[in-house]
């Protein structure tokens, strides 16, 4: 019984452990952005996708992001998780992001990094064609 007990402390500690560091890095690299780019309210006509991976700085919130584009901001929602770690939505005037070369050198990769700031983000060729100035809106397809 004591043996159980211990066990069950132990996996208690480390949950908090990883929830606290997960909460400082993330909220290390987001922080910024939250501060400068509080949500908005979403304006029609949008467009979203789900699911979608975004790099801040070194952190790499790999497929937990939701995001909206519209005639004015890029809107960014981390998944449920990162929100409950502090994660705030963001919405991020088309003003305030500069393009920089893709990632990975390819320009047809698949992903591009842009700079919001002073802060490197990288995320899907999509979310950044207003920026990129490429081609027509992205349509359900790509």
């Amino acid at each position: 019984m004591q043996t159980a007990i211990f066990v069950a402390a132990i996996v208690i500690v480390d949950v908090i452990v990883i929830a606290t560091v997960l909460r400082i890095v993330f909220r290390s690299a987001w922080q910024p952005l939250m501060q400068r780019f509080p949500a908005k309210e979403v304006r029609e006509p949008a467009f979203s996708k789900r699911y979608q991976s975004f790099s801040v700085g070194i952190v790499n919130l790999a497929g937990c992001v939701e995001v909206t584009i519209d005639d004015d901001h890029l809107h960014l929602r981390p998944a449920a998780f990162l929100r409950k770690l502090g994660l705030e939505s963001l919405s991020i005037p088309w003003g305030a992001i500069s393009a920089l070369e893709p990632s990975g050198g390819a320009s047809s990769s698949s992903r591009v990094q842009v700079m919001v700031g002073d802060t490197r983000v990288s995320g899907p060729r999509w979310c950044f064609r207003l920026v990129l100035d490429t081609a027509d809106p992205p349509t359900a397809g790509d």
